[in-house]
């Protein structure tokens, strides 16, 4: 639901009803409620931005000794996008939301995450672009006396050329790394790729 406090400011109340089935076994089958409260709008003639707050909360079927069985948390989204100039876009992204897990008793972990976007036209077929995040993945419940917290890092660079207004082709390569208090969950990804996207 919205409502206009003026021409390019909005207010805006959420309700989202989600539930989640496994295949294999139902342990951690659960029904989620979320409701969220944002305010979107231009800042300025050359910035938008949206800020919200949200409560996640998730309801098992089955009960399970030692996880939480009705967790829930209070999260956020907040965003802005700066244009500096009729070519280049910024925007920065922060989160902190609910994600699902099955590590040990965990059901869930907390995520909190902050990310940038820059890009960037050299004229009207080429482009370029970065985005940079960083992660960091909360569990609530200790396994073995220790309480896992994983930090993840991404980063992609991007080369992107229109042939059409509605054909566009781009190459990017992206890098993952994930360390953690827990070794087993580490990891380094590299990985190169292409797109090329046309709409109707």
């Amino acid at each position: 639901v919205y409502y206009n406090l003026s021409p390019k400011t909005s207010i805006y109340l959420g309700y989202m009803l989600s539930k989640i089935i496994y295949d294999k076994t139902d342990i951690n089958d659960s029904l989620g409620n979320s409701v969220n409260l944002g305010i979107t709008g231009n800042v300025t003639t050359k910035i938008k931005g949206t800020a919200q707050i949200a409560y996640d909360m998730r309801n098992y079927d089955k009960e399970r000794e030692g996880a939480d069985n009705d967790p829930g948390i209070m999260g956020y989204r907040l965003s802005l996008t700066y244009d500096p100039t009729f070519r280049d876009t910024i925007s920065l992204a922060g989160e902190r939301k609910m994600e699902e897990s099955c590590y040990a008793n965990n059901r869930y972990y907390i995520s909190t995450e902050v990310g940038v976007d820059y890009k960037h036209e050299f004229n009207s077929k080429w482009s370029a672009g970065i985005f940079a995040s960083y992660e960091n993945m909360a569990y609530t419940k200790s396994v073995d006396g220790v309480k896992r917290s994983d930090d993840f890092v991404k980063v992609r660079p991007s080369i992107g050329y229109k042939f059409k207004d509605n054909l566009f082709a781009s190459i990017w390569y992206q890098l993952k790394n994930k360390t953690s208090n827990c070794e087993f969950a580490e990891y380094t990804d590299n990985k190169v790729g292409a797109q090329v996207k046309f709409c109707f």
